[in-house]
């Protein structure tokens, strides 16, 4: 046991420090430029400062592994005519035994120093990043407030749309994950779409909404998305509080033109014939 003469709350503490102190010294043996680069992180403002702030780390982290940036220490090691580096930070290679020992360049020695597609992450990027936590973790903070509030504004000011039975009302552009929201006439034409399928367009106040009923089920339609329209249904009868059951999601391509009723009778009913 580490210091077992403190109490819990003072071994905490002094571990912490220690840990702080670990990574300090980590960052102390980065070759001069790297160091310097990287203590630029203090001065990222947003989010986008911070990615640019990454991605000019990381290139650099590249240059300096290149049998140009560093002949000495990073000998190209040929397997299969690609070339293979040791990383300049860690100093470790491949873990593939089947391959000679190094990195491919690039893409090898990216996965390595940022821990993508599962690869072992650098042991000194894993030391020095969380140096990094307090300063950016303050910026993303204060970035979701402020989205927020200005999602809040533009909720009291623009038109919603009511696309699933319980949640609230959200933007044209609110949850679309990466998708493009439609234009004005990219919307009107999602909109006959709907009205051939079947739908009503119903608008209270500031809010529209697109839905069908049956017998079985309550459908609502979410336009919002270039590309595609998305179908919640619902099964009847609908409560009158709380959160109707979900039974099925699905969707209709805009690129389909033919047999449109068909292919929503079927998403809808889960029938593959």
């Amino acid at each position: 046991m580490i210091y077992p003469y403190l109490s819990i709350e003072e071994r905490l503490r002094r571990l912490e420090t220690d840990l702080q102190n670990t990574r300090d010294t980590v960052l102390g043996f980065l070759p001069k430029d790297l160091k310097s680069l990287f203590k630029n992180y203090w001065h990222c403002k947003d989010s986008q400062q911070i990615n640019e702030w990454m991605k000019s780390f990381l290139n650099k982290v590249m240059e300096v592994a290149t049998p140009e940036g560093n002949p000495a220490k990073n000998e190209v090691l040929v397997y299969d005519q690609r070339p293979r580096v040791l990383c300049p930070l860690c100093g470790c290679g491949s873990h593939n035994v089947v391959l000679q020992e190094g990195f491919l360049l690039p893409d090898g020695l990216m996965m390595h120093l940022t821990g993508e597609k599962n690869a072992r992450q650098c042991r000194v990027m894993e030391a020095i990043m969380p140096l990094t936590d307090d300063h950016f973790q303050a910026i993303q903070l204060a970035e979701t407030k402020a989205q927020n509030e200005e999602s809040e504004r533009r909720k009291s000011v623009e038109k919603l749309y009511q696309v699933a039975f319980s949640d609230q009302p959200v933007l044209i552009d609110e949850c679309l994950y990466g998708k493009c929201p439609r234009n004005e006439h990219e919307l009107i034409w999602a909109e006959q779409r709907l009205r051939e399928l079947g739908f009503q367009l119903v608008v209270e106040g500031r809010v529209t909404k697109y839905s069908i009923e049956r017998q079985d089920f309550f459908v609502l339609a979410d336009p919002r998305s270039n590309g595609e329209i998305l179908f919640r249904a619902y099964r009847m009868p609908l409560p009158k509080r709380g959160r109707g059951k979900l039974i099925r999601t699905f969707s209709i391509q805009d690129k389909w033109k033919t047999d449109l009723n068909k292919k929503f009778e079927m998403r809808l009913t889960g029938t593959t014939g």
